[in-house]
């Protein structure tokens, strides 16, 4: 019924991808399941009119043909776009797994190693040298920096993260063809090699808020710590924080290096943070006070995932409890 052109008999295709991701027939969940019955998006393409659950003899049209795919995706390769579908190793299973979490990806910028920890910077308005000062501690920490890009991005501090960091996720909550606001349009026009632009919606499918919101909770479930830094005053910023607290990841909120004028820090014990993050931070001080421990022998002792106990141990650092030492381990402060 659906003749495939030779050229296009390759499996795994970008071209297939697009042509199922544009398809609304189906549900994401039923293209999955789909994928994971045929094994390829060209497999799923050839069963037609059988995937979509319809008799042979019913004309079923698409909603995208594989043609609108090509061209599609032609036009993507000239403003240097990429996919990133589902079963790529760079896709998160933990994000994949998710009910909302989308087909594919759409991204500009070269993908960033998938071993590497992700901490999400959550914030509205803040000091850019108390920002700088954060972002260089987990830069120095192995740390991919992600942050949602949307109307309410301020384009001073966007700037100093990407200055500051060594790799840098940027979550774009704009819908259709325009991923970011024109007054990010300077920044973001010409991306630094270090710098990866992801959307999921750039057809504009979704109403623009809803989109947002989705997009802040795809982030969320993409980072192994959150890190609130200054005021938060968005929806999507206060969704973020939501859903972070959601999945059971530590927030760690934003309290000056400085904590007093005789440059004494306050201790983390006695922090307004999550009770889930205190609870954890108690016994890490605790063990400290008697001996030096690198981070994996805490999330051994802890039996707790060892990319949350350095994003705990980092935040630590910067509040003065604890110190790294050159041999990578900690010390407690107190």
């Amino acid at each position: 019924m659906y003749p495939m052109p030779i050229e296009h008999r390759t499996m795994d295709t970008p071209i297939h991808w697009i042509w199922l991701q544009r398809n609304d027939t189906l549900s994401t969940a039923e293209k999955k399941r789909l994928l994971d019955s045929h094994g390829s998006p060209e497999a799923v393409y050839r069963s037609i009119p059988a995937a979509f659950g319809v008799s042979e003899s019913w004309q079923v049209e698409p909603a995208c043909t594989l043609a609108q795919a090509a061209k599609e995706y032609d036009r993507m390769k000239r403003h240097a776009i990429d996919i990133l579908p589902y079963t790529d190793h760079h896709y998160r299973r933990v994000v994949a797994e998710d009910r909302f979490a989308p087909l594919l990806f759409y991204h500009r910028g070269p993908l960033p190693d998938p071993t590497r920890p992700v901490v999400q910077i959550i914030t509205d308005s803040c000091s850019p040298f108390e920002l700088k000062h954060i972002l260089l501690h987990y830069r120095r920490k192995g740390f991919v920096i992600a942050v949602l890009v949307g109307r309410q991005t301020d384009a001073t501090l966007l700037g100093t993260i990407i200055d500051c960091s060594e790799q840098v996720l940027l979550f774009c909550g704009g819908c259709q063809e325009k991923w970011y606001p024109d007054h990010l349009e300077p920044l973001l026009a010409q991306v630094e090699t270090h710098v990866t632009l992801l959307n999921c919606d750039v057809h504009g499918t979704l109403p623009a808020a809803f989109h947002a919101v989705r997009m802040s909770r795809l982030l969320s479930l993409w980072c192994d710590v959150s890190r609130m830094v200054g005021r938060v005053d968005s929806t999507t910023s206060r969704a973020a924080l939501w859903y972070a607290n959601e999945a059971h990841r530590p927030v760690c909120p934003h309290r000056s290096p400085l904590a007093s004028s005789k440059g004494m820090h306050t201790p983390i014990s006695s922090a307004p943070i999550g009770s889930a993050s205190l609870e954890l931070c108690k016994p890490i001080i605790g063990l400290l006070k008697f001996v030096a421990l690198s981070t994996r022998e805490l999330s051994e002792v802890l039996e707790v995932d060892e990319t949350i106990v350095l994003g705990l141990l980092i935040d630590m650092e910067l509040c003065g409890s604890v110190v790294s030492t050159r041999k990578g381990r900690w010390k407690s402060r107190i």
